[in-house]
């Protein structure tokens, strides 16, 4: 079994997906540390993005025990929901993030595309913010159903104009128009 089990990490350790075997040069005390997954290959994906989300709720245990507060900010959140790896994890840590002293913060252009998957449902349900701008006619659909929106309030995220939306805190659906 151990013969097995060194096989399947040599890969990892000698081999071409060595990129993990060596110490970081990052500086993980920095106010602000930006993971960027964009070039990251199909083979990479995973255990990055699971080396990356150990690492982000490390910090913000650190933070939590020391007494400061730490806000995560996930761009293009629907790419780690498309991982089923990423996509678990993610989803108990924001579960318990607000229990360490810590605040999560999804962003994505298409809501929709959150609502496709179960795990990122039940995150969106568990956020007591939501705030939406303008969306596409064919997604709210889905929209409406997941966060009972009325028809009057569709008005400020169907083909709105730059600056008007709706801000969803707690059970609470407040439309804003903020042109300027």
């Amino acid at each position: 079994i151990a013969k097995d089990i060194a096989l399947s990490l040599e890969i990892f350790v000698k081999g071409s997906l060595n990129i993990f075997n060596n110490q970081t040069n990052v500086d993980m005390n920095n106010r602000f540390t930006v993971y960027g997954i964009r070039d990251l290959g199909q083979d990479l994906a995973p255990i990055s993005m699971l080396i990356m989300m150990e690492a982000i709720q490390q910090s913000i245990v650190e933070n939590g025990e020391k007494g400061r507060a730490t806000w995560l900010y996930i761009d293009e959140i629907h790419v780690l929901i498309n991982s089923e790896y990423s996509a678990q994890y993610l989803q108990q840590l924001w579960k318990k993030v607000r229990k360490q002293g810590g605040l999560c913060t999804g962003i994505t252009q298409n809501i929709v595309d959150l609502l496709m998957s179960e795990t990122s449902t039940t995150m969106l349900s568990n956020s007591a913010f939501i705030l939406l701008l303008n969306q596409s006619s064919k997604d709210i659909e889905k929209i409406v159903e997941s966060l009972e929106i009325s028809e009057e309030q569709l008005n400020y995220v169907i083909d709105s104009p730059s600056g008007c939306g709706l801000i969803k805190c707690g059970s609470r659906m407040v439309p804003f128009d903020n042109v300027i």
